[in-house]
């Protein structure tokens, strides 16, 4: 499923960036201007996540485990909030005051149907990371990076002095020291609705992990099922990479009562086990006189 969002992360995004350049080719402009909008930024941001994304999803199909860093799922988090303020921004705001640049010719795809597949391939992707305040706020660099060069340019330099039009309206009905501190509310907000959505699927997700956990297993099953996990991560993993899932042994250890360090043990003899088994598979097929 990962895999799969991440595709369709991407193709979105490639599809909004190429038509975008595409409508900027017959007016002879040029093709860097173009990142002047916040659209091909955040569509940039969000290409590039779910780029990164994906070889861990492969990785997670040969091993039946998919994880992948903190710092890709924040990319990927702070690309959603730039795509998802794009389409909120375009629907609730500049609808009202410049239809066409909110829908006209391919926007609709750009402003609307892009972002609302860049919001649910992201949701799709399973994380299991539990995003904090402080981190919605971090992945909002990105959004504060683009407001600061587009006050620059439009508001300290102007466009008579070379500076950017003021595309977005940002000091046509209120100020510009007004507009912007709203726009970062409206960003913060949608940083927020995503956080809470995000924290309730990583609870639906671990309820249906646990969902088979009976009361009554023996202890001495727990860790025999550790046993066989940790070989077959063994079995299946490379000697430098053998991953612990730390997350699922400490809520096994709280579930029935145990020390996180005695479960650790059991996967680790597992893991050694399974790994010994390829090892000498592998010298097998090598030596298959000796067999």
């Amino acid at each position: 499923m990962a895999l799969a969002a991440c595709a369709v992360t991407i193709m979105a995004d490639v599809y909004a960036i190429v038509s975008s350049l595409l409508e900027f080719v017959p007016d002879d402009r040029e093709a860097t201007n173009l990142y002047q909008f916040l659209t091909p930024n955040a569509n940039t941001l969000t290409a590039l996540a779910a780029a990164l994304i994906i070889p861990f999803a492969i990785e997670g199909i040969r091993k039946k485990r998919f994880t992948y860093p903190k710092w890709v799922a924040l990319l990927h988090y702070s690309g959603t909030i730039c795509t998802t303020l794009v389409m909120v921004f375009s629907v609730f705001i500049m609808s009202f005051f410049d239809r066409d640049a909110a829908f006209g010719g391919h926007n609709v795809q750009l402003h609307i149907i892009c972002p609302v597949l860049v919001l649910v391939s992201f949701f799709l992707v399973e994380c299991n990371s539990h995003f904090t305040m402080k981190e919605s706020m971090l992945c909002m660099i990105p959004v504060t990076f683009y407001a600061l060069v587009y006050i620059w340019q439009v508001a300290v330099i102007g466009f008579p002095n070379g500076g950017w039009n003021d595309f977005y309206h940002m000091t046509d009905f209120v100020p510009i020291y007004v507009s912007v501190p709203f726009m970062f509310m409206l960003a913060f907000g949608i940083s927020i609705g995503i956080l809470k959505i995000s924290r309730v699927l990583l609870a639906l997700r671990r309820k249906k992990l646990t969902a088979l956990w009976t009361d009554d297993v023996d202890p001495i099953e727990v860790k025999i099922e550790l046993f066989g996990l940790g070989r077959f991560a063994g079995e299946n993993g490379e000697e430098s990479d053998i991953p612990i899932p730390l997350d699922i042994i400490n809520m096994l250890a709280e579930r029935y009562h145990l020390k996180t360090s005695d479960l650790i043990q059991a996967y680790a003899r597992g893991a050694l086990d399974g790994f010994a088994e390829k090892a000498g598979r592998g010298r097998s097929h090598r030596n298959p006189g000796r067999i």
